[in-house]
């Protein structure tokens, strides 16, 4: 078995997820730059693939884009094992249910705080568990056709922060609980200096953020062995 890493970051001095997500890994894998063009000519060899967050906003379309959305669906046609994360969570969901499954959130949720399991999953547990996160999200998943798509986890800001695709190995996350305490602060950091250099008006999510409660995701080394579990049939 073998993992293939869409990474979709803009710039890595900001935001650099393979580093965060390759600790997690004990299949093989390869990574691929696709914000800037890098994508396999075959995904004939993998069995996994994640979709990584991403500094880009999900309704700003790009050609890249648009060619990690056809890799994606054919990820999805051919069975593969798929765990897409915050921006790559809201891409997953436009590369399978059109643009209008995706916009700007009417409440940014920035910093830590904790998901609740709506409904049991083999791999985010049982209807009830509060997992702890962080959350850094301007955009989300506003909709999805229900009679496909299994909600698994919310917010009070954000229905539908997991979803899984009936019958498929295919689940999404907004949240980032790849992202542990001390990376989880620089990044908050680096992201603050950035705003304050460009004027932004979004300086005030990342410093509220900045003030929030950390909390680890201690659940997620338990989740990465069972997502890379998943599919023991297609190796």
């Amino acid at each position: 078995m073998k993992i293939l890493i869409l990474d979709n970051a803009i710039d890595r001095d900001i935001y650099s997820p393979i580093s965060h997500w390759k600790k997690f890994l004990t299949l093989p894998s390869d990574a691929f730059w696709a914000s800037k063009g890098e994508l396999p000519e075959s995904i004939d060899e993998y069995t996994h693939v994640i979709i990584t967050g991403s500094e880009a906003t999900i309704t700003e379309e790009a050609d890249w884009v648009q060619r990690e959305e056809i890799l994606i669906r054919k990820a999805v046609a051919d069975g593969l094992v798929i765990l897409g994360s915050c921006y790559g969570h809201q891409l997953l969901a436009k590369a399978l249910f059109g643009s209008d499954s995706v916009g700007k959130s009417e409440t940014p949720e920035l910093g830590w705080d904790y998901l609740n399991v709506i409904k049991d999953d083999s791999l985010f547990g049982d209807a009830g568990a509060m997992l702890p996160v962080l959350l850094i999200h301007f955009d989300e998943v506003r909709s999805v056709p229900e009679d496909h798509v299994d909600i698994i986890a919310s917010t009070k800001n954000c229905r539908i922060h997991i979803f899984k695709l009936k019958g498929k190995p295919v689940w999404g996350i907004q949240a980032h609980p790849e992202i542990d305490i001390d990376e989880g602060r620089a990044t908050i950091e680096r992201m603050i200096k950035k705003a304050e250099d460009e004027n932004s008006p979004r300086l005030k999510f990342f410093l509220k953020a900045r003030g929030s409660t950390p909390k680890e995701a201690g659940w997620f080394e338990t989740f990465m062995k069972k997502f890379q579990s998943v599919g023991d049939q297609l190796s």
